[in-house]
C-alpha cells in the first residue's frame, strides 16, 4: 500500500513537473512571437516615418519649384509699359460708358501686340478703335442732325462727289437721300431736312462697309477739303496705311513679307519699316478718339 502510494505521488510529481515545462515553454514561445510582432511593427511604424519624411520633401521641392517657375514667369514677363495704353480718363459723360469700356479693350489688346512687337493685329485692334468711335459719332450726327446743323451732311457731299468721280471703283459710296412719296411719313431710320430725307439705314451702311470713307467723313467734318491741310493730312494717310497692314501674312518668308509690302504701297511699307511705326499709329489714334468725342460733345450741347 505504502509502494503504491508513493509510486502515484512520484507519477503525480512527473506530470507536474512536465506540466510546468510545457507551459515555461508556452509562456516563452508566446513572448517570442510578441517580441517578434513588436519588432516587425517597429519596423514598419520606421519605414512610414520614412516615407511621411520623404513625401513631404518631395512636396517641399515641388512648392519650391513651383514658386521658383512663377518667380521666373514674372521674371521673363516683365510689365507692359503704362505709355504702351491710350487714355480715355476725358471721356466722363455717362452715356458713352459702354464706348468706353470697348475702348479700354482695345487699347488694352494694343498694348500687348506692340509689346509683342505684332504689328498685324496691333493695326486690326486700332482699327476696332476707330469703328467703334465712328459708330458713336455717325449715331450722334444724325440724331442732332437738322436745318441749322448740317455739318454731316455738307462732309458726305464732298465725299460723295470724290467717290462719284473714281474709274474703275468697285464700291459705290451709298446715297444716304431718298425720295419718300408721303411728305408726312415718319420713321426713326428717316429724317426730314428742308424736304429731303436723310436715310440712317444708309449711313450705317457706309459705316459697316467702308472703314476709309467713314474716316474721310469724318475728316471733312472736321476740316472741309483736309487733305490741304498738313497734319490733317499725315493723320488721314497713316490711318490709311494702318489700315492696310492688317491684311500683312508676316509668318511666310521673308521675300513673300516683302511682295506683300510691296502691293501696299510704299507708304505702307514705309510705315511698316518705321521703328516708330507703333508710337506713330497709338498717337493718331488717341487723337482720332479725342476729335470724336470733342465733336460728339459740341453738337449735343448746341
Amino acid at each position: 500500500m505504502d509502494e503504491e502510494l508513493k509510486q502515484e505521488i512520484q507519477d503525480l510529481k512527473s506530470d507536474i513537473y512536465l506540466l510546468s515545462n510545457e507551459i515555461n515553454c508556452q509562456f516563452i514561445r508566446l513572448h517570442d512571437n510578441f517580441s517578434s510582432n513588436i519588432n516587425q511593427l517597429s519596423e514598419q511604424i520606421y519605414k512610414l516615418s520614412e516615407t511621411q519624411a520623404l513625401t513631404n520633401k518631395s512636396i517641399d521641392n515641388i512648392t519650391i519649384n513651383t514658386d521658383k517657375e512663377n518667380f521666373q514667369k514674372t521674371q521673363k514677363q516683365p510689365k507692359i509699359p503704362d505709355e504702351y495704353y491710350i487714355d480715355y480718363s476725358y471721356i466722363t459723360d455717362a452715356n458713352y460708358s459702354s464706348w468706353v469700356d470697348n475702348l479700354k479693350k482695345y487699347s488694352k489688346d494694343m498694348a500687348e501686340c506692340r509689346d509683342k512687337k505684332q504689328i498685324t493685329t496691333f493695326s486690326e485692334s486700332a482699327r476696332n478703335t476707330l469703328e467703334s468711335a465712328i459708330e458713336v459719332l455717325f449715331d450722334e450726327e444724325y440724331k442732332y442732325i437738322n436745318e441749322n446743323n448740317k455739318s454731316f451732311l455738307e462732309a458726305y457731299n464732298r465725299v460723295k462727289s470724290s467717290y462719284d468721280k473714281r474709274k474703275n471703283s468697285n464700291w459705290d459710296l451709298p446715297q444716304i437721300y431718298v425720295n419718300v412719296p408721303n411728305s408726312a411719313i415718319k420713321s426713326e431710320n428717316l429724317k426730314n431736312i428742308d424736304g429731303i430725307y436723310v436715310d440712317r439705314k444708309n449711313i450705317e451702311k457706309i459705316r459697316r462697309q467702308s472703314l476709309p470713307a467713314s474716316v474721310q467723313i469724318f475728316f471733312e467734318i472736321i476740316k472741309p477739303n483736309y487733305m490741304e491741310t498738313q497734319h490733317l493730312k499725315e493723320n488721314f494717310l497713316t490711318i490709311m496705311n494702318m489700315n492696310k497692314l492688317r491684311a500683312l501674312k508676316t509668318h511666310g518668308s521673308k521675300s513673300d513679307l516683302d511682295s506683300q509690302l510691296n502691293q501696299l504701297g510704299y507708304y505702307a511699307k514705309k510705315l511698316y519699316d518705321s521703328n516708330e511705326n507703333f508710337e506713330t499709329i497709338q498717337k493718331v489714334i488717341s487723337w482720332f478718339v479725342q476729335e470724336i468725342y470733342k465733336r460728339v460733345c459740341q453738337i449735343s450741347n448746341n
